[in-house]
């Protein structure tokens, strides 16, 4: 679960001491908005990692955040990432730029790492089919893959809209500053 996740903090962050990055101005709502949901996922990671080794001796979690997604710790790598791509590609493309990655390059980055934790919960899920069966499949059919309330009967279907979701999501932030 953490190799997507360092790499991605690594190749955004690896190189960032050539220059002092600017200082967002929190009095702005969208700032307020940006640092709160990233909280948020980071937030919810940790409750979730905590609620799994908690309850996994029982057997199937499906308490706790597992009632919203079956992945939860990977929707809050979603929503934390996806604060931090929004951010530093606003920075590249306003500013001079302080990374050694391209806008562009960035927004790759943060799609691999999606499709990368789509692949990690697939072959999760076939494990847990193993084992848990009939009540990996009810929980399954009542609980969303990646993105809360997003189910669908076909698998391919839920795992192409949880990737699909977040990159709509993120464009549609990045087009906010060119529409208002």
């Amino acid at each position: 679960m953490t190799v997507p996740f360092i790499v991605y903090l690594f190749m955004m962050f690896g190189n960032i001491s050539v220059a002092t990055p600017p200082m967002a101005d929190y009095t702005r709502l969208e700032n307020v908005i940006i640092l709160s949901v990233a909280g948020f996922g980071l937030v919810l990671l940790l409750y979730s990692v905590v609620h799994l080794w908690r309850e996994k001796s029982d057997g199937l979690v499906t308490s706790g955040p597992y009632r919203l997604v079956r992945h939860p710790q990977y929707f809050a790598l979603i929503l934390f990432t996806l604060m931090m791509t929004y951010q530093s590609v606003w920075i590249l493309r306003n500013t001079f730029g302080i990374g050694w990655l391209t806008a562009d390059q960035t927004l790759i980055l943060w799609y691999m790492m999606l499709v990368a934790y789509a692949a990690i919960a697939w072959i999760e899920e076939s494990h847990l089919l193993k084992t848990f069966g009939n009540e990996w499949s009810e929980y399954r059919s009542r609980t969303g893959f990646l993105i809360p309330f997003v189910r669908f009967r076909l698998f391919v279907v839920e795992g192409v809209l949880s990737i699909a979701i977040p990159i709509v999501i993120m464009h549609l932030l990045l087009l906010l500053p060119v529409i208002l």
